[in-house]
């Protein structure tokens, strides 16, 4: 009897190293307790030393920052509202918020790369229903000829929280208010 399984239907152990990596990483940063270090609390007590260096490592603290945003994104962990405030803090609004940008891109993009290389070929195996919602995915593609549709920014449910965010990140935050509220 002849095997009909070709390579791209059998999933590869190999393919599954990215998505395992992760999920091995997120299992150690919550058992290590790293969660507890993303908290408006942690970063008003640990003030001092993250000044202290961001004053002495300069541009190579702004790059470890972005490594640390970026790798706890990929790991999808919590915390991304205090790790962005951090970056404001630390940096400053014109620095800070580019590698935020930076590190939440990177870290976005390892993990949809990590599961596409893992879970990719399930597409091919799930059946008549992802193919026909692949061939209206083509379609819609090509009815729009392709170009760029920015018409999507516009919506309300897209354009009120991006106006909101903008409204929020434009208002003064008093550190010793903030600091006040966090070691309650």
């Amino acid at each position: 009897m002849a095997n009909n399984s070709s390579p791209q239907h059998v999933v590869s152990a190999r393919r599954l190293v990215p998505l395992g990596l992760l999920a091995a990483a997120w299992i150690a940063f919550m058992l290590a307790g790293g969660y507890r270090y993303l908290t408006f609390a942690a970063l008003a007590r640990n003030r001092d030393w993250l000044c202290h260096l961001v004053q002495h490592w300069g541009v190579l603290a702004a790059l470890v920052y972005v490594a640390i945003y970026g790798a706890l994104v990929a790991l999808s962990v919590p915390g991304a509202a205090v790790l962005t405030i951090a970056g404001g803090f630390l940096f400053g609004t014109w620095i800070g918020a580019p590698c935020a940008v930076v590190g939440a891109t990177l870290g976005a993009t390892a993990l949809f790369l990590a599961a596409r290389s893992g879970l990719g070929g399930l597409t091919q195996r799930a059946g008549r229903f992802v193919g026909r919602l692949e061939a209206g995915f083509r379609a819609d593609a090509a009815a729009r000829s392709e170009e760029p549709d920015l018409a999507i920014v516009f919506k309300p449910a897209v354009l009120l929280p991006l106006i909101g965010l903008a409204v929020l990140a434009l208002l003064p935050v008093g550190y010793k208010r903030w600091r006040d509220k966090g070691t309650r």
